[in-house]
Protein backbone atom coordinates (compact mmCIF):
# COMPACT_ATOMS: atom_id res chain seq x y z
CA UNK A 1 0.00 0.00 0.00
CA UNK A 2 1.55 3.59 -1.29
CA UNK A 3 1.90 6.46 1.60
CA UNK A 4 2.19 9.70 0.05
CA UNK A 5 3.57 12.86 1.38
CA UNK A 6 -0.16 14.99 1.33
CA UNK A 7 -0.49 18.74 1.86
CA UNK A 8 -2.66 21.41 2.95
CA UNK A 9 -3.56 24.09 0.57
CA UNK A 10 -2.36 26.80 3.42
CA UNK A 11 -0.04 27.06 5.81
CA UNK A 12 -0.85 27.22 9.05
CA UNK A 13 0.43 30.77 11.09
CA UNK A 14 3.78 29.79 12.26
CA UNK A 15 3.36 32.42 15.49
CA UNK A 16 0.54 30.61 16.76
CA UNK A 17 0.85 26.75 17.74
CA UNK A 18 -2.91 25.83 18.25
CA UNK A 19 -3.63 26.89 14.95
CA UNK A 20 -1.86 23.39 13.70
CA UNK A 21 -5.08 21.74 12.91
CA UNK A 22 -5.13 18.21 10.85
CA UNK A 23 -6.12 18.37 7.21
CA UNK A 24 -9.67 16.71 6.35
CA UNK A 25 -8.91 13.80 4.83
CA UNK A 26 -10.83 14.31 1.29
CA UNK A 27 -9.29 17.79 1.21
CA UNK A 28 -5.62 15.44 1.35
CA UNK A 29 -6.90 12.97 -0.82
CA UNK A 30 -7.88 15.40 -3.30
CA UNK A 31 -5.04 17.53 -2.85
CA UNK A 32 -2.11 14.65 -3.00
CA UNK A 33 -4.00 13.53 -6.48
CA UNK A 34 -3.11 17.01 -8.15
CA UNK A 35 0.33 17.02 -6.22
CA UNK A 36 3.13 15.97 -9.05
CA UNK A 37 5.45 13.58 -8.13
CA UNK A 38 8.57 13.98 -6.39
CA UNK A 39 11.71 13.86 -8.83
CA UNK A 40 13.45 10.13 -9.23
CA UNK A 41 15.97 9.51 -6.68
CA UNK A 42 19.22 8.95 -9.48
CA UNK A 43 22.31 7.42 -7.90
CA UNK A 44 25.52 8.95 -8.27
CA UNK A 45 27.96 6.21 -9.60
CA UNK A 46 31.05 7.81 -8.83
CA UNK A 47 33.20 5.94 -5.93
CA UNK A 48 33.13 6.75 -2.37
CA UNK A 49 35.39 10.16 -1.99
CA UNK A 50 37.36 9.29 1.84
CA UNK A 51 37.80 12.66 3.51
CA UNK A 52 40.13 14.26 5.95
CA UNK A 53 38.54 12.64 9.38
CA UNK A 54 39.90 15.83 10.78
CA UNK A 55 37.57 17.92 8.18
CA UNK A 56 34.88 15.74 9.48
CA UNK A 57 32.22 17.91 11.51
CA UNK A 58 31.86 16.40 15.36
CA UNK A 59 28.78 15.93 16.35
CA UNK A 60 27.50 18.68 18.30
CA UNK A 61 25.67 17.49 21.73
CA UNK A 62 23.42 19.80 23.21
CA UNK A 63 23.19 18.64 27.09
CA UNK A 64 24.70 15.47 28.35
CA UNK A 65 24.57 12.38 25.90
CA UNK A 66 20.54 12.65 24.87
CA UNK A 67 20.70 15.40 22.82
CA UNK A 68 22.09 15.73 19.32
CA UNK A 69 21.46 18.57 17.08
CA UNK A 70 20.26 17.17 13.84
CA UNK A 71 19.04 13.72 15.31
CA UNK A 72 15.69 12.66 16.90
CA UNK A 73 15.93 10.90 20.36
CA UNK A 74 13.56 9.00 22.24
CA UNK A 75 12.81 8.90 26.32
CA UNK A 76 10.91 5.54 27.35
CA UNK A 77 8.99 5.38 30.87
CA UNK A 78 5.87 4.14 32.29
CA UNK A 79 3.47 6.73 34.09
CA UNK A 80 5.50 8.16 37.27
CA UNK A 81 8.49 7.37 36.82
CA UNK A 82 9.74 11.23 36.51
CA UNK A 83 10.54 10.76 32.41
CA UNK A 84 8.16 14.17 31.84
CA UNK A 85 9.29 15.90 34.25
CA UNK A 86 13.06 15.41 33.76
CA UNK A 87 12.31 16.14 29.88
CA UNK A 88 10.84 19.49 30.79
CA UNK A 89 13.72 19.99 33.55
CA UNK A 90 16.04 19.53 30.81
CA UNK A 91 14.31 21.64 28.51
CA UNK A 92 13.78 25.09 31.46
CA UNK A 93 17.79 24.06 31.69
CA UNK A 94 18.78 24.64 28.36
CA UNK A 95 17.33 27.80 28.13
CA UNK A 96 19.45 28.65 31.28
CA UNK A 97 22.47 27.49 30.31
CA UNK A 98 23.01 24.81 32.88
CA UNK A 99 22.27 21.28 33.64
CA UNK A 100 20.17 22.47 36.67
CA UNK A 101 20.60 18.91 38.13
CA UNK A 102 24.35 19.42 38.53
CA UNK A 103 24.44 23.01 38.11
CA UNK A 104 27.16 21.88 35.29
CA UNK A 105 27.57 24.86 32.77
CA UNK A 106 26.40 23.99 29.05
CA UNK A 107 29.02 23.31 26.54
CA UNK A 108 26.72 25.14 24.05
CA UNK A 109 25.67 28.26 26.12
CA UNK A 110 22.31 29.11 26.76
CA UNK A 111 19.90 27.46 24.19
CA UNK A 112 16.22 27.93 22.67
CA UNK A 113 14.29 25.25 23.60
CA UNK A 114 10.60 24.35 23.20
CA UNK A 115 8.06 21.77 25.03
CA UNK A 116 5.13 20.35 23.51
CA UNK A 117 2.86 18.51 25.62
CA UNK A 118 -0.20 16.66 24.63
CA UNK A 119 -1.71 15.22 27.63
CA UNK A 120 -1.69 17.65 29.76
CA UNK A 121 -3.57 20.96 30.36
CA UNK A 122 -1.41 24.44 29.86
CA UNK A 123 -1.94 25.03 33.69
CA UNK A 124 -0.16 21.91 34.84
CA UNK A 125 2.48 22.52 33.17
CA UNK A 126 2.62 26.43 34.49
CA UNK A 127 2.71 24.45 37.89
CA UNK A 128 5.62 22.30 36.87
CA UNK A 129 8.13 24.76 35.53
CA UNK A 130 6.77 27.44 38.92
CA UNK A 131 8.16 23.97 40.60
CA UNK A 132 11.47 23.72 38.67
CA UNK A 133 12.22 27.03 38.98
CA UNK A 134 11.78 27.37 42.40
CA UNK A 135 13.21 23.94 43.80
CA UNK A 136 16.44 24.90 41.40
CA UNK A 137 16.36 29.16 42.17
CA UNK A 138 15.25 29.86 38.82
CA UNK A 139 13.96 32.81 37.63
CA UNK A 140 11.88 34.14 34.67
CA UNK A 141 15.01 36.08 33.55
CA UNK A 142 17.57 33.48 33.96
CA UNK A 143 15.51 32.29 30.65
CA UNK A 144 15.80 35.08 28.77
CA UNK A 145 13.02 34.47 26.64
CA UNK A 146 13.88 31.50 25.05
CA UNK A 147 11.89 28.84 26.46
CA UNK A 148 8.71 27.80 25.18
CA UNK A 149 5.82 25.66 26.89
CA UNK A 150 2.99 24.91 25.77
CA UNK A 151 -0.20 21.83 26.25
CA UNK A 152 -1.10 20.72 22.70
CA UNK A 153 -4.09 19.02 24.45
CA UNK A 154 -6.98 20.70 23.66
CA UNK A 155 -5.91 21.94 19.83
CA UNK A 156 -3.76 19.11 18.86
CA UNK A 157 -1.09 18.68 16.45
CA UNK A 158 -1.09 15.66 14.51
CA UNK A 159 2.04 15.49 12.04
CA UNK A 160 0.74 12.34 10.11
CA UNK A 161 -3.03 10.66 9.55
CA UNK A 162 -4.40 7.75 7.89
CA UNK A 163 -5.76 8.73 4.68
CA UNK A 164 -9.26 7.19 3.23
CA UNK A 165 -8.29 4.12 2.07
CA UNK A 166 -6.33 3.44 5.65
CA UNK A 167 -2.75 4.49 5.03
CA UNK A 168 -0.30 7.05 6.96
CA UNK A 169 0.18 10.23 5.44
CA UNK A 170 2.38 13.36 6.62
CA UNK A 171 0.80 16.27 7.09
CA UNK A 172 2.85 18.10 5.50
CA UNK A 173 1.21 21.69 6.15
CA UNK A 174 1.49 21.01 9.75
CA UNK A 175 5.47 19.79 9.46
CA UNK A 176 6.03 22.85 7.12
CA UNK A 177 4.27 24.82 9.95
CA UNK A 178 6.08 23.39 12.99
CA UNK A 179 9.67 23.66 11.15
CA UNK A 180 9.16 27.54 10.09
CA UNK A 181 7.66 28.36 14.31
CA UNK A 182 10.96 26.17 14.83
CA UNK A 183 13.35 28.03 12.32
CA UNK A 184 11.74 31.40 12.61
CA UNK A 185 12.70 30.83 16.79
CA UNK A 186 15.78 29.45 16.38
CA UNK A 187 14.95 26.74 18.34
CA UNK A 188 17.76 24.77 19.09
CA UNK A 189 15.86 21.71 20.68
CA UNK A 190 11.89 20.73 21.32
CA UNK A 191 10.53 17.98 23.35
CA UNK A 192 7.63 16.05 22.07
CA UNK A 193 5.46 14.32 24.88
CA UNK A 194 3.90 12.19 24.33
CA UNK A 195 4.32 10.52 20.97
CA UNK A 196 1.04 9.35 20.48
CA UNK A 197 -0.57 12.51 21.41
CA UNK A 198 1.30 13.94 18.40
CA UNK A 199 -0.22 11.79 15.25
CA UNK A 200 -2.79 9.41 14.17
CA UNK A 201 -1.89 6.70 12.64
CA UNK A 202 -0.98 2.88 13.55
CA UNK A 203 1.11 2.54 16.41
CA UNK A 204 1.40 -1.33 16.00
CA UNK A 205 2.83 -1.03 12.31
CA UNK A 206 6.63 -0.13 11.12
CA UNK A 207 5.87 2.12 8.06
CA UNK A 208 3.20 4.14 9.99
CA UNK A 209 5.68 5.09 12.24
CA UNK A 210 8.73 4.70 10.75
CA UNK A 211 6.89 7.43 8.24
CA UNK A 212 6.44 9.79 11.51
CA UNK A 213 9.76 9.10 13.02
CA UNK A 214 11.50 9.69 9.90
CA UNK A 215 9.65 12.35 7.55
CA UNK A 216 7.88 14.11 10.09
CA UNK A 217 10.41 14.56 13.13
CA UNK A 218 13.10 13.76 11.01
CA UNK A 219 12.29 16.72 8.67
CA UNK A 220 11.99 19.24 11.81
CA UNK A 221 14.84 18.22 13.40
CA UNK A 222 16.59 19.10 10.08
CA UNK A 223 20.46 19.76 10.61
CA UNK A 224 19.94 22.08 13.38
CA UNK A 225 17.81 20.81 16.50
CA UNK A 226 17.52 18.17 18.84
CA UNK A 227 14.12 16.25 19.00
CA UNK A 228 12.76 14.31 21.87
CA UNK A 229 10.22 11.85 22.19
CA UNK A 230 8.70 10.94 25.21
CA UNK A 231 7.13 7.93 24.41
CA UNK A 232 5.18 4.47 26.39
CA UNK A 233 6.62 1.43 27.01
CA UNK A 234 4.20 -1.77 26.59
CA UNK A 235 2.69 -3.66 29.38
CA UNK A 236 5.68 -5.90 30.93
CA UNK A 237 4.85 -9.17 31.01
CA UNK A 238 4.33 -11.07 34.62
CA UNK A 239 7.73 -11.42 36.86
CA UNK A 240 9.27 -8.59 34.63
CA UNK A 241 10.04 -5.41 37.00
CA UNK A 242 11.90 -3.38 34.42
CA UNK A 243 11.49 -1.93 31.14
CA UNK A 244 14.34 -1.66 28.74
CA UNK A 245 14.03 0.29 25.36
CA UNK A 246 13.13 -2.72 23.33
CA UNK A 247 9.70 -2.41 25.37
CA UNK A 248 8.67 0.60 23.67
CA UNK A 249 5.22 0.13 22.83
CA UNK A 250 4.32 -0.25 19.47
CA UNK A 251 6.67 -0.39 16.19
CA UNK A 252 9.62 -1.55 16.81
CA UNK A 253 10.36 0.90 13.87
CA UNK A 254 10.33 4.01 16.29
CA UNK A 255 13.55 2.59 18.64
CA UNK A 256 15.02 1.65 14.95
CA UNK A 257 14.50 5.53 13.45
CA UNK A 258 15.84 7.33 16.08
CA UNK A 259 19.43 7.68 16.94
CA UNK A 260 19.24 7.69 20.99
CA UNK A 261 17.30 6.12 23.32
CA UNK A 262 17.17 6.25 27.50
CA UNK A 263 14.26 4.35 29.27
CA UNK A 264 13.26 5.52 32.81
CA UNK A 265 12.53 2.50 35.80
CA UNK A 266 12.05 2.20 39.41
CA UNK A 267 14.85 1.03 41.45
CA UNK A 268 14.01 -2.37 41.88
CA UNK A 269 13.79 -4.96 45.59
CA UNK A 270 17.29 -6.29 44.35
CA UNK A 271 18.85 -2.88 44.11
CA UNK A 272 17.53 -1.40 46.74
CA UNK A 273 18.34 -3.99 48.96
CA UNK A 274 22.12 -3.63 47.33
CA UNK A 275 22.09 -0.08 47.89
CA UNK A 276 20.64 0.04 51.39
CA UNK A 277 17.45 1.50 50.49
CA UNK A 278 14.34 1.05 52.24
CA UNK A 279 11.24 -1.09 50.41
CA UNK A 280 9.00 1.49 51.32
CA UNK A 281 11.20 4.13 49.59
CA UNK A 282 12.67 2.74 46.77
CA UNK A 283 9.61 3.88 44.36
CA UNK A 284 10.89 7.27 45.10
CA UNK A 285 14.25 6.08 42.92
CA UNK A 286 14.01 6.13 39.06
CA UNK A 287 17.28 4.63 36.73
CA UNK A 288 17.91 6.29 33.97
CA UNK A 289 19.65 4.05 31.65
CA UNK A 290 20.96 4.56 28.12
CA UNK A 291 19.65 1.71 25.15
CA UNK A 292 21.61 2.69 21.98
CA UNK A 293 25.01 2.64 21.51
CA UNK A 294 24.88 4.36 17.67
CA UNK A 295 26.62 7.03 18.73
CA UNK A 296 28.71 5.26 20.92
CA UNK A 297 29.70 3.19 24.27
CA UNK A 298 26.32 3.01 26.00
CA UNK A 299 26.86 5.19 28.86
CA UNK A 300 26.29 4.16 32.55
CA UNK A 301 23.37 4.09 34.53
CA UNK A 302 22.22 7.41 36.21
CA UNK A 303 19.77 7.80 38.96
CA UNK A 304 16.68 10.93 39.86
CA UNK A 305 14.93 10.83 42.66
CA UNK A 306 11.63 12.49 43.36
CA UNK A 307 11.31 15.21 45.75
CA UNK A 308 8.33 17.77 46.34
CA UNK A 309 7.84 21.10 46.30
CA UNK A 310 5.15 23.17 47.47
CA UNK A 311 4.07 25.85 45.37
CA UNK A 312 2.44 29.77 47.15
CA UNK A 313 -0.90 28.54 45.60
CA UNK A 314 -0.73 25.54 48.02
CA UNK A 315 -0.10 22.93 45.31
CA UNK A 316 2.80 20.51 45.83
CA UNK A 317 4.21 19.52 42.59
CA UNK A 318 7.36 16.75 41.89
CA UNK A 319 10.42 17.98 40.96
CA UNK A 320 12.97 15.45 39.54
CA UNK A 321 16.52 15.57 41.21
CA UNK A 322 19.80 14.24 40.42
CA UNK A 323 20.76 11.65 43.18
CA UNK A 324 24.32 9.21 43.54
CA UNK A 325 23.52 6.15 45.13
CA UNK A 326 24.79 5.97 49.20
CA UNK A 327 27.90 3.62 49.24
CA UNK A 328 27.30 1.14 52.33
CA UNK A 329 30.99 0.83 53.17
CA UNK A 330 31.84 4.53 53.57
CA UNK A 331 32.91 5.03 57.28
CA UNK A 332 34.22 1.35 56.94
CA UNK A 333 37.33 0.09 57.55
CA UNK A 334 39.73 -3.38 57.15
CA UNK A 335 40.07 -3.02 60.70
CA UNK A 336 35.85 -3.40 61.04
CA UNK A 337 36.21 -6.18 58.90
CA UNK A 338 38.27 -8.60 60.76
CA UNK A 339 36.76 -7.30 64.13
CA UNK A 340 33.00 -8.72 62.74
CA UNK A 341 35.34 -11.96 61.79
CA UNK A 342 37.03 -12.24 65.39
CA UNK A 343 33.63 -11.83 67.10
CA UNK A 344 31.43 -14.21 64.94
CA UNK A 345 34.10 -17.21 65.82
CA UNK A 346 32.35 -17.32 68.95
CA UNK A 347 28.94 -18.33 67.18
CA UNK A 348 26.85 -16.77 69.01
CA UNK A 349 25.63 -14.18 66.19
CA UNK A 350 22.21 -14.99 64.00
CA UNK A 351 22.23 -14.93 60.46
CA UNK A 352 18.44 -13.68 60.46
CA UNK A 353 17.75 -9.80 61.14
CA UNK A 354 14.54 -11.21 63.36
CA UNK A 355 16.27 -12.14 65.73
CA UNK A 356 17.78 -9.76 68.40
CA UNK A 357 21.55 -12.00 68.03
CA UNK A 358 21.52 -10.99 64.77
CA UNK A 359 25.04 -9.77 63.80
CA UNK A 360 23.87 -6.53 62.46
CA UNK A 361 22.34 -5.51 65.71
CA UNK A 362 25.97 -6.04 67.08
CA UNK A 363 27.31 -3.67 64.44
CA UNK A 364 24.99 -1.08 64.62
CA UNK A 365 25.91 -0.88 68.74
CA UNK A 366 29.67 -1.35 68.48
CA UNK A 367 30.81 0.44 65.09
CA UNK A 368 30.09 3.96 65.63
CA UNK A 369 31.66 4.97 62.13
CA UNK A 370 28.59 3.49 60.47
CA UNK A 371 26.68 6.18 62.22
CA UNK A 372 23.41 3.87 62.70
CA UNK A 373 21.06 4.48 65.50
CA UNK A 374 19.08 1.82 65.12
CA UNK A 375 18.87 -0.80 67.76
CA UNK A 376 16.58 -4.06 67.76
CA UNK A 377 14.39 -2.79 70.46
CA UNK A 378 13.97 0.68 69.06
CA UNK A 379 10.45 0.82 67.48
CA UNK A 380 9.82 1.74 65.11
CA UNK A 381 13.11 0.87 63.75
CA UNK A 382 15.02 2.83 60.93
CA UNK A 383 14.22 0.97 57.69
CA UNK A 384 16.89 2.25 56.27
CA UNK A 385 19.61 1.23 58.72
CA UNK A 386 18.54 -1.67 58.53
CA UNK A 387 18.86 -2.26 54.79
CA UNK A 388 22.47 -0.69 54.80
CA UNK A 389 23.57 -3.68 57.60
CA UNK A 390 21.67 -6.22 55.23
CA UNK A 391 23.38 -4.89 52.56
CA UNK A 392 26.78 -5.01 54.13
CA UNK A 393 26.36 -8.17 55.37
CA UNK A 394 25.12 -9.72 52.76
CA UNK A 395 28.57 -8.87 50.23
CA UNK A 396 30.76 -9.90 52.96
CA UNK A 397 28.74 -12.94 52.28
CA UNK A 398 28.92 -13.01 48.24
CA UNK A 399 32.91 -12.07 48.52
CA UNK A 400 33.58 -14.65 51.14
CA UNK A 401 34.16 -12.78 54.00
CA UNK A 402 31.95 -14.50 55.69
CA UNK A 403 30.32 -17.64 56.05
CA UNK A 404 26.89 -19.23 57.10
CA UNK A 405 26.99 -22.42 59.22
CA UNK A 406 23.59 -24.21 60.23
CA UNK A 407 23.53 -26.29 63.28
CA UNK A 408 21.34 -26.11 66.74
CA UNK A 409 20.88 -23.29 68.78
CA UNK A 410 20.59 -24.25 72.85
CA UNK A 411 17.20 -25.00 72.19
CA UNK A 412 17.26 -27.83 69.63
CA UNK A 413 16.35 -25.69 67.21
CA UNK A 414 18.04 -25.28 63.45
CA UNK A 415 19.24 -22.06 62.97
CA UNK A 416 21.71 -20.25 60.62
CA UNK A 417 25.04 -18.39 62.20
CA UNK A 418 27.37 -16.16 60.92
CA UNK A 419 31.15 -17.94 61.03
CA UNK A 420 34.37 -16.57 59.80
CA UNK A 421 35.42 -17.05 55.81
CA UNK A 422 38.84 -15.66 54.25
CA UNK A 423 41.20 -13.55 56.29
CA UNK A 424 39.81 -10.03 55.07
CA UNK A 425 42.29 -7.56 53.19
CA UNK A 426 39.93 -4.78 51.85
CA UNK A 427 36.49 -3.50 53.71
CA UNK A 428 34.67 -5.25 50.98
CA UNK A 429 36.26 -7.39 49.23
CA UNK A 430 38.69 -10.68 50.10
CA UNK A 431 41.40 -12.33 47.93
CA UNK A 432 38.77 -15.00 45.45
CA UNK A 433 40.67 -18.48 45.24
CA UNK A 434 42.22 -19.61 41.90
CA UNK A 435 39.21 -21.44 40.88
CA UNK A 436 36.41 -19.38 42.03
CA UNK A 437 34.95 -17.83 38.48
CA UNK A 438 32.01 -16.04 40.32
CA UNK A 439 33.94 -14.03 42.78
CA UNK A 440 32.96 -10.47 42.30
CA UNK A 441 33.09 -6.93 43.51
CA UNK A 442 29.51 -5.21 44.14
CA UNK A 443 30.84 -1.99 45.08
Amino acid sequence: MSRQIRWSAQTPPVDNLNAFDPVEEDEADAEAASTPPPPAFTFDLAPYAFPDPASIPPREWLFGRHYIRGAVSATIGAPGRLKSTTVLTEIVGMAVGRDLMTGDELRSGPLRAAYLNGEEVQDELDRRVAAICQHFGIKPDDCGGRLWVRSTRDKPIRVAVRGPRGDAMVQGAVVTALTDWCNQRQIDAIGIDPLISFHAVREGDNGDMDLVCKEAFGAIAGKTRAVDLVHHPRKLAPGESNATVDDARGASAVLAAVRLARVFNFMNTAEASQLGIAEDDRRLHVRIENGKNNPGPIGKAHWVCIEVENLANGDQVACSSSWTPPNPFDGVSVDDLKLVQKLVQTGAFRADSRSPDWLGWWMAENLPMLNIKTRYRDQPRNKAEVARLNSILKIWLKNNALEIETRHDDKRRQRDFFVAGRAAETPHTTRPADDDDDQINLL
